[in-house]
């Protein structure tokens, strides 16, 4: 009988033991994305949004998403609401009839063994039609005077913006007039230290997009490898210029240029394909690498150095093509 009872114990034990990494290991964080944030609705509409909620570290486990406080005549749906990240839905919000006119305020997270590291706030603005009354000039003919109504609806600008086209503007005047001066300058040694200068700027911007860019590290691991491709092949590269005689380095380096400064621009237009956030749209890359912190999607830091790595890789392409068309003994007479 001791040894049955020792045997059960033993047995408990073990089992207790084994459940420990096996809970541990059910245990993570997640991120959720919603495209939008901020809505306008009149009283008896409703809206529907995009989500997703992606595993950031640990194993996959019952996660469910919560919206606090709770507003009377307002609703936000998320379907799904719970299961195991990384899992999309649609959100849906519901505004009744008698809600007052206003700004309404929601944290929105994940609970469970995967919540959020923090919550993301919805903005809601309930707006109503603005009845003004007229009275028309007094009329002899009658005894009366007549209303008119016109409807006055006042809005809230939408805050989930991007700079993108400003970006792509600066590009291409930075283009213009470096890569004009340069074309019209004698020899290869202007463009040639042009180009070092870029791609030592361009290098120390990879290297903080590297360690600091979670997103790309945790959701897009091709983006981020060939995101450390590149910096490595512009180290290599920019010291063969300065020994190699011809302009096979300048071809090298801007055909690699261009191919990255095509996959950025891929990633920016068509939502980053290649990673786990390819099926939330084009519209979370735009806001997230161009928001420059202006929407929640957005940080100021990783918005500002991809967009100087874009424009940037686009001039390294440009000056190289510019002294792969110049005069071969221009390039020589420096080098020798």
């Amino acid at each position: 009988m001791v040894n049955y009872k020792l045997f059960c114990i033993l047995g408990l034990c073990v089992l207790i033991l084994l459940s420990i990494p096996f809970a541990y290991s059910a245990t993570g964080t997640s991120k959720l994305i919603i495209n939008q944030t901020i809505f306008n609705l009149t009283p008896g509409q409703k809206t529907n949004e995009k989500f997703q909620l992606i595993l950031s570290s640990g194993s996959t486990w019952g996660t469910s998403i919560d919206v606090s406080p709770s507003v009377t005549g307002i609703s936000i749906i998320f379907n799904p609401s719970t299961g195991d990240p990384t899992f999309s839905g649609t959100l849906t919000i519901s505004v009744g009839s008698n809600v007052k006119p206003g700004e309404y305020k929601f944290n929105v997270s994940a609970t469970g063994d995967d919540p959020t590291t923090s919550p993301i706030t919805i903005i809601v603005y309930v707006t109503s039609p603005e009845v003004t009354t007229t009275s028309s000039p007094y009329q002899t003919t009658s005894n009366y005077t007549s209303t008119t109504t016109s409807p006055e609806v006042t809005t809230t600008p939408k805050t989930q913006t991007n700079y993108f086209s400003y970006v792509i503007i600066v590009m291409i005047l930075l283009a213009i007039i470096i890569g004009g001066s340069l074309y019209f300058t004698k020899g290869s040694s202007v463009s040639k230290f042009t180009i070092t200068g870029l791609s030592i700027v361009s290098v120390i911007l990879s290297l903080y997009l590297i360690v600091a860019d979670s997103t790309l590290r945790n959701f897009a691991s091709i983006h981020y490898y060939l995101l450390i491709l590149y910096t490595v092949l512009l180290i290599v590269l920019n010291p063969t210029m300065y020994v190699v005689k011809s302009k096979t380095s300048y071809t090298i380096l801007g055909i690699i240029s261009g191919l990255f400064f095509i996959g950025m621009l891929i990633d920016s237009l068509m939502g980053m394909p290649l990673s786990s956030l390819n099926n939330v749209g084009s519209s979370f890359s735009l806001n997230y690498f161009y928001g420059f912190g202006r929407n929640n999607l957005s940080n100021f830091s990783i918005s500002f150095t991809f967009s100087a790595l874009l424009i940037l890789t686009f001039l390294i392409f440009i000056i190289s093509i510019i002294n792969i068309t110049k005069p071969k003994g221009s390039i020589n007479s420096i080098t020798k």
